[in-house]
């Protein structure tokens, strides 16, 4: 991202409805920090952050950002339809997909970008209106690897539901209350989150103040799949309908 090799320090976050990121390069003193009062702003917030950091370091500096010259070539089709699919991405869905002339791309949240091949397996996204940075895509067996600005690298699963699995889950879809599970001084006066199980567009969700994309790995047990807590396992209680997860418990509301 920076001329010179120098290093920089990302964090980002979200908690109770909010989202939140800080960005530094500590060699030169400067530094960017985001808070928005919506988890949704979690995604776009890193290409911000990385934009902001970048015109601060080369107005102090006046050094200039490299661009890359790619050189790109043709992937036969074949390859290429085999990349195309469901893609689980901190908490959302990307596409990959052949359009009729035989071009790849990509669509997430709203935007849909071309993916031009460096090689076989590694491709870059583009916009035809948007700066979208420098983003690489890069397709390894069932996972699809996101590089931002040789940065940020995001590990997103391919997304499949195993449609039995899928069957046995949909009674215990709806509204829970999300709990501690066990009980404190600290828990007194808890107040608990309202969260939803449901399916929508064929894509298995927790909507809670983090977004949980899950895949049905059995009739009791749920995968998060892609952010920080990806390969975690969620356990469904059938005599209770209760979910249990880390130190949460997910009690339904009117199941």
């Amino acid at each position: 991202m920076l001329p010179e090799n120098e290093q920089m320090v990302l964090h980002a976050g979200t908690n109770q409805g909010t989202a939140s990121i800080i960005a530094l390069i500590p060699e030169q003193k400067i530094g960017v920090i985001l808070y928005s009062n919506s988890e949704e702003f979690i995604d776009p917030s890193k290409s911000l952050a990385l934009e902001i950091l970048s015109i601060m370091h080369e107005t102090k500096t006046g050094l200039k950002k490299q661009i890359d010259d790619y050189e790109f070539h043709e992937v036969d089709s074949t390859i290429l339809q085999s990349y195309v699919g469901e893609y689980a991405i901190e908490g959302d869905i990307a596409e990959i997909y052949l359009t009729s002339a035989g071009n790849l791309k990509i669509s997430y949240q709203g935007a849909n970008m071309d993916l031009d091949s460096l090689n076989d397996s590694t491709f870059v996204a583009s916009h035809w209106f948007l700066n979208v940075g420098d983003i690489k895509v890069k397709f390894v067996e069932d996972y699809m690897i996101v590089t931002i600005e040789n940065v940020a690298h995001i590990i997103c699963p391919s997304y499949e539901i195993n449609e039995e699995y899928m069957a046995s889950w949909l009674p215990f879809l709806g509204d829970y209350e999300a709990w501690q599970r066990h009980y404190s001084v600290y828990t007194v006066n808890e107040i608990p989150y309202n969260v939803v199980l449901k399916v929508e567009d064929d894509i298995f969700a927790l909507i809670w103040p983090t977004n949980f994309i899950l895949e049905p790995i059995s009739q009791t047990e749920l995968m998060i799949l892609s952010g920080p807590f990806d390969g975690e396992i969620m356990q469904l209680d059938l005599a209770s309908g209760a979910i249990y997860w880390q130190t949460r418990v997910f009690i339904p509301v009117n199941i």
